[in-house]
């Protein structure tokens, strides 16, 4: 009797560890949101109104290092949301992987550019996690109200030359800077072409006073607090 039990737990063991192998996630993570960085201007004051848009800059970006940032923030956070699941990077520079990435949704099907496709297909995944860039209405939190107007996409750089604001060293001063990240985490059944669950992210951050690298290392810390916290909602726990 006792050889049957022991045999039974050995025979129940070996289901639960198959069970829980293939219930284990593995993915292939790709970002695709740091090919240029836009600098957007506030609208202008106009006797009492305002101009429809604000003027913008855009400045290409060699080689999407904040890419990077994004698979780094990725793999320091999906693991420990789900301790099980394995992960592996892609990263892309092709121009045409950053094109027209709404295009490449309708409803909860995707359908990949042929290079990325095939590039993902040799990881050998069942799904996907696909940073992409989105564009909404900018808004900016200070911490007690909402800032901002028009619209925001990618990564970039809101600038208002003119809104009165506290500076903890100068006191009021007039204008911010406010690093922006616009961009969405899609979870992608690689089998069906299916996004199962997805994060939409808007986030942006103002500063009374940013120097040039200041500027790039407060993109980035914005950039590293969205993704680790955007997260937490699409990927169930273990």
């Amino acid at each position: 009797m006792k050889r049957r039990s022991l045999a039974a737990a050995a025979a129940l063991a070996g289901l639960f560890a198959s069970s829980f192998a293939q219930a284990a996630h593995r993915y292939v993570a790709v970002s695709l949101v740091s090919d240029e960085l836009t600098y957007v201007g506030a609208p202008e004051g106009v006797t009492g109104t305002l101009h429809a848009r604000g003027s913008s800059k855009v400045l290409p970006l060699n080689g999407a290092p904040f890419d990077r940032t994004v698979l780094e923030a990725l793999a320091g956070s999906v693991p420990k949301r789900q301790p099980s699941a394995t992960l592996s990077f892609l990263a892309m520079s092709a121009p045409a992987a950053f094109a027209h990435q709404e295009d490449w949704f309708d409803g909860d099907k995707v359908t990949l550019p042929a290079a990325l496709r095939e590039a993902v297909a040799k990881e050998g995944a069942g799904e996907l996690l696909l940073v992409t860039k989105i564009r909404g209405e900018a808004a900016i939190a200070d911490g007690t109200t909402r800032l901002g107007a028009g619209r925001l996409a990618g990564l970039g750089f809101y600038i208002d030359t003119f809104k009165p604001m506290i500076d903890p060293e100068l006191g009021e001063i007039k204008g911010y800077i406010a690093p922006y990240v616009y961009v969405k985490l899609s979870v992608i059944d690689l089998a069906t072409s299916t996004v199962t669950a997805h994060e939409v992210i808007q986030a942006a951050r103002p500063y009374t006073s940013l120097k040039a690298q200041q500027m790039m290392d407060a993109l980035q810390t914005v950039l590293v607090d969205a993704m680790t916290d955007a997260v937490q909602r699409p990927l169930k726990p273990d």
